[in-house]
C-alpha cells in the first residue's frame, strides 16, 4: 500500500479536531453580522410580516425570547399572587414580593409546548430577558420589585437542565452574554443601571468583579436584549411618556449600545403593533437575527392564552 494514504487519513482526522464548525462559532459569526445589519436599518426600511405562531398553551406574562434552530425559548412569569404596594416604603422596598413561578418554555414552530423549564426559587420568580451564547441560555430571575435581588442561571441547550450560578443584589430585568470578553451585561429594573459582570471559572461561572454604569441614553426600558457582536448590545422595549395635556403614550424602540463606553450608537423607533391586542410589538420579548439583506425579527407582545409569536422581515 502507498504510504501517502495513511498520512492523508491522519491529516483529515487532525483537521476535524482543530477546525470544528460548532454552534458557538456559527453563533459568533451571526452576531457580528447582526450589529452591521441593524445599523443599515432606518425608519424608512420596509417591514413585512412573514410568520404568525399561535401558542397552544398559557404562556403567562412573557419576558424574553431566543430562537435556536426551529425552536423558540420564551421566558415568562406566572403570577399567582400580585405584589401589593406599601403605604410607606419598608426596608427600602415599595411593595411586597407577591408569589409566582418563573418559566422558560421550549416551543416548536407550530406553537406546541415541548418543555416547561422552571427557574427561580422562593420569592425570586420573575425571569427577565434571556440571551444565548451558542451553548447556554442565560437568564436572571429576580424578585418582582425594584432594587431587590436576583439569581443567575444558565441552561445548556443540549440537556436543558438548569444550572444555578450566583446571586446578585439588584433586580435584573435582562442579561446579555459577551463571550469575547467573558462577561455579562445586566440591566436593572427599567434599565436605569447597566452592570458589567466580569466572570471567572467558565465551568461554574461566578463574578470576579462588577462595574455599574448609569444608562444615560435610555429612551426605552429594555424588555429584552441580546449580544449583537462587535462589542455591542441590542436592547428592545417601551417607555411611557406623558403629553403636556396629561395624556400618556407609549414609545417602542430599539437601541444599540457600545459596551466599552456604554454609549448609544444607533436607535430606531418601533411603530408596529400587535395585530391581536394593538399593543406595541416590543411590549414584551423580541429576538432578532440576520436574514438575507436585512433582519428577521420575532415578537411576542401579548400574554396568557393570547400569546402569538410574530415574525417580520425588515429589509434595508
Amino acid at each position: 500500500m502507498n504510504s501517502k494514504y495513511p498520512l492523508l487519513i491522519i491529516f483529515q482526522f487532525v483537521f476535524i479536531i482543530y477546525f470544528p464548525t460548532d454552534s458557538f462559532a456559527q453563533n459568533k459569526t451571526a452576531s457580528n453580522n447582526l450589529s452591521n445589519q441593524l445599523m443599515a436599518i432606518s425608519s424608512q426600511s420596509s417591514w413585512q410580516m412573514t410568520d404568525s405562531v399561535k401558542l397552544k398553551f398559557n404562556a403567562f406574562h412573557t419576558q424574553g425570547m431566543i430562537k435556536v434552530g426551529d425552536y423558540f425559548y420564551l421566558s415568562s412569569v406566572e403570577i399567582q399572587q400580585a405584589t401589593k404596594r406599601y403605604s410607606v416604603p419598608q426596608n427600602g422596598y415599595d411593595r411586597d414580593t407577591g408569589k409566582g413561578v418563573g418559566h422558560v418554555f421550549k416551543i416548536d414552530k407550530n406553537g406546541q409546548l415541548i418543555k416547561d423549564i422552571v427557574v427561580g426559587e422562593g420569592d425570586v420568580y420573575h425571569p427577565g430577558g434571556i440571551d444565548f451564547d451558542g451553548k447556554y441560555i442565560w437568564v436572571a430571575v429576580a424578585e418582582y420589585r425594584p432594587n431587590s435581588r436576583s439569581v443567575f442561571y444558565r441552561i445548556p441547550i443540549d440537556t436543558e437542565e438548569v444550572e444555578t450560578l450566583f446571586s446578585f443584589q439588584d433586580h435584573i430585568g435582562a442579561v446579555v452574554v459577551n463571550n469575547e470578553k467573558n462577561q455579562l451585561i445586566a440591566a436593572s429594573w427599567g434599565a436605569e443601571k447597566l452592570y458589567t459582570l466580569k466572570l471567572k471559572n467558565r465551568r461554574k461561572p461566578s463574578v470576579r468583579k462588577s462595574r455599574m454604569s448609569t444608562n444615560r441614553f435610555r429612551y426605552i426600558d429594555y424588555q429584552d436584549s441580546q449580544y449583537a457582536g462587535n462589542g455591542m448590545m441590542f436592547g428592545s422595549g417601551i417607555k411611557h411618556y406623558t403629553h403636556p395635556d396629561g395624556t400618556r403614550y407609549t414609545l417602542g424602540g430599539w437601541q444599540l449600545t457600545e459596551l466599552k463606553t456604554m454609549h448609544s450608537v444607533w436607535q430606531l423607533p418601533v411603530t408596529g403593533f400587535s395585530p391581536g391586542s394593538g399593543q406595541s410589538l416590543v411590549q414584551n420579548p423580541c429576538f432578532i437575527e440576520p436574514h438575507k439583506e436585512g433582519i428577521k425579527a420575532w415578537f411576542a407582545p401579548d400574554d396568557d392564552l393570547h400569546t402569538v409569536i410574530y415574525g417580520f422581515y425588515i429589509s434595508k
